[in-house]
C-alpha cells in the first residue's frame, strides 16, 4: 500500500520531467538550475497539486460520484486528469520550452486516452501504466543519445516491476491489468517522444 501511494499514477509526468532535466545529458547542461526549477514548479502545480485538488473537491462535494460505478469513477477521475495535462502541455508549448518536456505532457495524454478507452470493457492499472510511461520515455531518450544515465533507466525498470508487483499483492489489480498498464504506459510513451524527434 506504502509502494502504491508513493508512485501513484499523477506523479507521472512530474517524474519523468525530473528524470529529463535533472538527470546527466544535453538539458541538465544546456538548461540554468533555475529555469529548471522554473518548469518542474509548472509541471508540478498543472499536473499534480491542481488535477489532485479538483478531484478532491468533486468527491467532497458528492458531485459526479453519486450514481457513478467504479468504472465511471475512474473515468471522471481521468478526465479531470486529461483537461490538467492538456492546459500543463499548451501553457508550456506557448511559453516555449523545450520540444522534450512537451513531448511528454502530450505522450501522457495519449496514455491516459488509452487508459479511457481500455476502461471500457476490462481493467487496466493506471498506477503500472504511469510509471511504465516514464520508463517508455527514458527509453526513448537514450535511443536518442539525449540522456546518458542508463542507470536512471534501470532504475525505473525496477520502479515499474515493483509498482506491479505491489499492486499484485495488494489485491488492487489483477496480472492482466498489470501487463494491460505496463504496455498502455510504455509504448504510446515511446512512440510519441521518438516521433516529435522524427525517428518514427
Amino acid at each position: 500500500m506504502v509502494i502504491r501511494l508513493l508512485l501513484h499514477p499523477i506523479i507521472g509526468p512530474a517524474l519523468a520531467v525530473v528524470c529529463v532535466l535533472l538527470s546527466p545529458g544535453i538539458l541538465s547542461v544546456t538548461y540554468p538550475p533555475k529555469y529548471k526549477w522554473l518548469i518542474l514548479l509548472i509541471v508540478g502545480m498543472m499536473t499534480l497539486i491542481i488535477p489532485l485538488l479538483v478531484i478532491l473537491l468533486l468527491r467532497w462535494m458528492n458531485a459526479l460520484y453519486s450514481t457513478a460505478s467504479n468504472t465511471g469513477m475512474r473515468n471522471y477521475n481521468l478526465l479531470v486528469v486529461i483537461v490538467s495535462y492538456f492546459f500543463a502541455w499548451r501553457f508550456l508549448t506557448q511559453t516555449g520550452v523545450n520540444s522534450l518536456v512537451t513531448g511528454i505532457m502530450l505522450g501522457y495524454i495519449v496514455i491516459v486516452v488509452f487508459c479511457i478507452l481500455i476502461n471500457l470493457w476490462t481493467e487496466v492499472s493506471l498506477s503500472c501504466a504511469s510509471m511504465a510511461g516514464v520508463l517508455g520515455f527514458l527509453t526513448a531518450l537514450q535511443i536518442l543519445h539525449i540522456i546518458a544515465s542508463p542507470g536512471i533507466l534501470i532504475a525505473t525498470i525496477f520502479l515499474t516491476g515493483l509498482t506491479g508487483t505491489a499492486s499484485i499483492i495488494g489485491a488492487q489489480s489483477s496480472r492482466r491489468a498489470v501487463v494491460a498498464g505496463i504496455i498502455t504506459g510504455f509504448l504510446p510513451a515511446t512512440l510519441v517522444l521518438l516521433f516529435f524527434n522524427g525517428m518514427v
